[in-house]
């Protein structure tokens, strides 16, 4: 005997299933991802820090370059930028 008042659910019904994971719900936006980044670096006490691209040529160039070699100087104006910069807060 079948009842004739019992309700369906998608689960009785033979569908096929979607392709793919399944969602959980929980994704989160790139910005908000950048977020747990930032504030997981500021717990292990590491920051990150922006330059420019005149910048980092400079300071590659004194890794690979002039590490060792005595008296070189680069101009006030940008050692004091990087310095701001690299500097903890």
């Amino acid at each position: 005997m079948t009842d004739h008042h019992k309700q369906l659910s998608l689960a009785d019904l033979d569908l096929p299933r979607k392709r793919g994971r399944p969602s959980t719900g929980k994704a989160l936006s790139p910005a908000q991802k950048q977020k747990v980044y930032r504030d997981r670096l500021k717990q292990s006490g590491k920051k990150s820090v922006l330059l420019d691209a005149d910048e980092c040529r400079l300071i590659r160039l004194l890794i690979t370059e002039f590490a060792f070699t005595p008296g070189f100087v680069c101009d006030h104006e940008t050692y004091l930028k990087i310095r701001d910069k690299l500097e903890p807060q």
